[in-house]
């Protein structure tokens, strides 16, 4: 995971806070393996310090880092803060819903303490988190009856299909025309082209 985006790694500490509220016996052995498996990201790290100005852009953390959070991860202001109600019906935090918790809620935190030592706050790294926020969605609405389901997921389904609408659009995806570009690669592309990420 480390190795595919950096910022994923921290999922580790939403698994450690699991390990240490659930399995506490086993703590030391999770903390070998956890250390061991992320030495490989090592070399990025080091690597990736060298480059701070490629992260420079990103404004401090603050409360206005919500707004795009919500929008980004969760697909809107509005779908967000349903998915927030909803996940709180997830509690009190049996293990599933605990994990589901410690994925969706303890990395955001995680970078959020990041970024106030260096600014690293940006929604689109925490997009691994979306899982977590659907199961804990899905675990509010199986608790419910069966009408009080219903009406909260036609919610989300009414107030996500103007998110969906706005990033069809030719430059919905955060203001920039990726079907444009597409376009002109596949219009400039030649045999034996490729392209590296």
């Amino acid at each position: 995971t480390g190795l595919m985006h950096e910022i994923a790694i921290l999922v580790l500490a939403a698994h450690a806070w699991y390990v240490i509220a659930f399995h506490r016996p086993l703590a030391a052995r999770w903390l070998v393996a956890s250390v061991a498996g992320t030495v490989p990201l090592a070399p990025i790290v080091w690597l990736g310090l060298a480059q701070r100005n490629q992260v420079a852009h990103i404004q401090p953390v603050g409360l206005h880092s919500a707004e795009p959070y919500l929008r980004v991860v969760l697909g809107g202001i509005l779908v967000g803060l349903l998915v927030l109600v909803l996940a709180s019906f997830s509690l009190p935090l049996r293990r599933p819903a605990a994990l589901y918790t410690a994925w969706a809620v303890v990395p955001c935190l995680a970078l959020v303490l990041v970024s106030l030592g260096v600014p690293m706050f940006l929604p689109r790294y925490l997009v691994f988190t979306l899982p977590a926020w659907a199961l804990l969605a899905g675990t509010a609405l199986a608790r419910l009856r069966l009408p009080w389901a219903i009406v909260a997921l036609c919610g989300l389904l009414a107030l996500g299909a103007t998110a969906h609408a706005e990033i069809r659009q030719p430059d919905g995806h955060e203001g920039e025309g990726t079907r444009q570009a597409a376009a002109i690669v596949s219009a400039l592309s030649e045999p034996g082209d490729g392209i590296v990420y």
